[in-house]
């Protein structure tokens, strides 16, 4: 990829965080900052139906690709590389830092702050 593909890549993720983080609600009895319940909802979407529906799709596509001799097997091994770093991330960050990282608890503790604090 060329250097202005990656910058335009960078750039529209950050534009994306900055929209998220801008956008959150943030209930004042939370626990919680706007950062943590952000990035705790973006995980949870990652690790969920929309991360492995996303997934599914990348290894269908580069299979197909592979197949038809329009990339290389690098590049299917590192997309499958990737995709396992993605879902093992949580589990790499809990065993390097001993702490206990529950995704799932931490997003619906928030829903349930913000669906308290909208009552």
């Amino acid at each position: 990829m060329s250097k202005n593909t990656i910058n335009n890549i960078f750039s529209t993720a950050f534009l994306s965080l900055f929209v998220m983080l801008a956008l959150t609600d943030q209930s004042i009895a939370s626990e919680y900052t706007t950062l943590e319940s952000t990035l705790c909802k973006m995980l949870a979407m990652l690790n969920g139906t929309i991360g492995k529906g996303v997934a599914a799709f990348a290894i269908m596509f580069v299979g197909i690709s592979l197949f038809m001799g329009k990339v290389s097997w690098g590049l299917a091994i590192s997309t499958a590389l990737g995709i396992g770093a993605i879902f093992g991330a949580t589990g790499i960050v809990t065993a390097l830092g001993g702490g206990d990282l529950d995704i799932d608890a931490c997003a619906v503790a928030n829903d349930d702050d913000l669906d308290a604090s909208s009552e």
